[in-house]
């Protein structure tokens, strides 16, 4: 049994029509991840985006910066781990579960939905880093920025569409209150 389809493995195909393949195959994962961390969490909302002060800046970081900063960190994470593995489904498997645990740290059931993700664009990276290191970074930047593009959107809209949850700052909780300005009290 493979945990890889074999279109990920195929570097002899056009960019265009790999990216979309395993873009959709890792969003199909997501929501199964998901689902398994709600079964296994239901109490647990995952609240992460309340702070962002603009939709733009939670864009940004969600859909540029984020995956250029990720798949730099998953290039390294991969060179340390090919000294330990020697399969790449190993070295996925272990980047995966490392992953998944960082983001776990945010919010539990996140964890669960990056699992599948972060599975497939180690593959990404290991097996265009044979063609080329960088044509790797750049693949495994634009999957990620891809996975990333339409939650970000839900995102956005959610937090716009409801007031207790805007993306506007709200004051702290030990932020001084105005008080009324009636009549004086004796």
């Amino acid at each position: 049994m493979t945990l890889t389809p074999k279109f990920v493995t195929d570097t002899n195909q056009r960019v265009w029509v790999y990216i979309p393949k395993v873009v959709l195959f890792c969003l199909c994962g997501a929501v199964l991840g998901s689902v398994v961390g709600i079964i296994l969490f239901p109490g647990h909302p995952a609240n992460l985006f309340r702070s962002h002060s603009s939709a733009l800046a939670l864009f940004f970081g969600l859909v540029i910066f984020s995956p250029v900063v990720e798949t730099l960190m998953l290039a390294c994470l991969v060179i340390l781990l090919c000294k330990i593995f020697r399969s790449d489904r190993n070295v996925a498997l272990a980047s995966a579960a490392i992953w998944a645990l960082l983001h776990s740290s945010m919010a539990i059931r996140w964890g669960f939905s990056v699992f599948v993700s972060f599975y497939m664009m180690t593959l990404c990276y290991l097996v265009w880093a044979r063609v080329s290191v960088f044509r790797a970074l750049l693949i495994t930047a634009a999957i990620h920025a891809s996975i990333n593009f339409v939650p970000s959107l839900l995102v956005i809209a959610h937090l716009h569409n409801e007031p207790s949850k805007t993306l506007v700052p709200t004051p702290a909780a030990d932020a001084p209150v105005a008080l009324d300005a009636g009549p004086a009290h004796l």
